[in-house]
């Protein structure tokens, strides 16, 4: 077995992702680590070591607001602090099964490798060595954007861990970052998840697979999704597609995913899961006119929406701080996913070609997932992704985080603990603790 490391919130990032911090070492400067502060936007400060007069870079101008204190009985640092255990987590497991593939336009059989990151509460032993807490403990299976990776946001996942909450963290093997990148393997990675949940219950047959830890015990009542951008458009799969998705998930939630192609009757399978969605409307990548409070609305009596105005992205993930110099966040990604920045047309109409995260080819390609007989319309557009005209300022990738961060703890203690406190914080504390996040209750709340 892989050993266990320990530290609440150790450093982690790809190499490729620390290669990328090394190349642009002022930005690296800005938040290339775990350490957030959200008035940390600017590269170099006067009296810093190492940094000469003409070396200063003027902090990136965002909007600024005054925080004002909430009648909520939790408050902002109630909501982030650690929780009573330590974290564990290993590195790296990997597991290969035979499963299916999507390439060039078809979904054939493959021998498919997951690698992904467990991270887990612990206590110590006699011996002062890391074990799993003797009960029982909540799953969240935690999938990554289009071309990002398994170390997206393990603060967050730290946090829930050292509050009770497992995590598995996947690399998918066919849209992560240095993959071949086909945004269309999509269809296959609800069956990932199922496949970890079987993994982590001791339910799947473990040859070509790393075994997980002895001792750890997961409550199958309490399964949960989540992720972002692909990644939670995977979780919105998971969690509601009448074939694909697992009815053992008992809630789940998706950080700015593409959600347009998501009709109303694709809710109707699952119309009482609990859902939380958040989007924010500086979006360049899944635009929020389409994938926001619009796809909010088709979702069952049972979901939730946290909007985080003059939000990103990349400002989702803890990677956005390395992009927090730059004028809008989202425009480096762009670059990444190789889609070119464009504006609307000189006659104000807009390109009709509207392209979905990997850029060139039309929605069409999610056909796999099926037509409107599963609530899909694989052909919707997502709107013009890496268009930057008429976006609202983005704020600072920092402050933003902090939202993500403050909704997805609130509504995950809320959902596994039945605290009602947390529930209110999204209702009382969260808009005016953090002036750009507003949260929308379930209807049926």
């Amino acid at each position: 077995m892989k050993r266990l490391k320990a530290g609440a919130f150790p450093p982690f990032l790809p190499s490729v992702l620390r290669f990328l911090c090394f190349l642009i070492l002022p930005i690296l400067l800005a938040g290339c680590g775990e350490d957030d502060d959200p008035q940390a936007d600017a590269s170099c400060e006067p009296g810093d070591p190492g940094c000469d007069d003409e070396d200063i870079t003027p902090p990136m101008m965002r909007p600024v607001c005054e925080a004002k204190p909430s009648g909520a009985t939790l408050q902002r640092d109630d909501v982030l602090a650690e929780g009573e255990f330590e974290v564990a987590s290993l590195r790296g497991l990997r597991w290969t099964r035979p499963a299916r593939c999507y390439a060039s336009g078809e979904n054939l059989p493959c021998d498919r490798t997951l690698v992904f990151d467990l991270r887990f509460p612990a206590t110590r032993d006699a011996e002062g060595e890391l074990r799993p807490i003797d009960e029982a403990v909540p799953l969240l299976v935690y999938g990554h954007g289009f071309s990002s990776s398994r170390a997206e946001n393990p603060r967050l996942l730290a946090l829930l861990a050292s509050r009770g909450v497992a995590s598995i963290a996947v690399q998918f093997p066919r849209t992560a970052l240095g993959s071949v990148r086909e945004i269309g393997d999509v269809v296959n990675q609800p069956s990932d998840v199922s496949a970890l949940i079987d993994w982590a219950l001791g339910e799947a047959a473990l040859e070509g697979a790393d075994a997980p830890p002895e001792g750890l015990r997961i409550d199958e009542d309490k399964l949960i999704v989540g992720g972002v951008s692909l990644g939670g458009m995977t979780s919105l799969l998971s969690a509601f597609h009448r074939d694909l998705g697992d009815p053992r998930l008992d809630f789940g939630f998706a950080l700015a995913p593409p959600a347009s192609m998501f009709l109303e009757s694709f809710y109707e399978e699952r119309p009482d899961l609990p859902f939380l969605l958040v989007a924010a409307t500086s979006d360049a990548i899944v635009p929020y006119e389409l994938s926001g409070a619009s796809a909010f609305e088709k979702m069952g009596p049972a979901a939730a929406f946290v909007s985080i105005e003059g939000g990103t992205h990349i400002g989702v993930t803890e990677q956005g701080a390395l992009f927090a110099n730059q004028p809008h966040p989202d425009g480096p990604a762009c670059g990444i996913l190789g889609i070119e920045g464009r504006d609307d047309d000189e006659d104000g109409e807009s390109d009709e070609n509207d392209t979905d995260e990997g850029g060139g080819e039309t929605l069409g390609r999610y056909g796999e997932l099926g037509g409107v007989e599963a609530g899909i319309d694989p052909n919707a557009p997502l709107g013009r992704s890496c268009s930057f005209k008429d976006r609202p300022t983005a704020i600072s990738p920092h402050a933003q985080l902090e939202i993500v961060r403050l909704a997805v703890l609130s509504f995950v203690e809320s959902r596994i603990r039945g605290d009602d406190m947390y529930e209110a914080y999204l209702r009382e504390g969260l808009t005016p603790e953090t002036c750009w996040g507003t949260y929308t209750p379930p209807r049926a709340e």
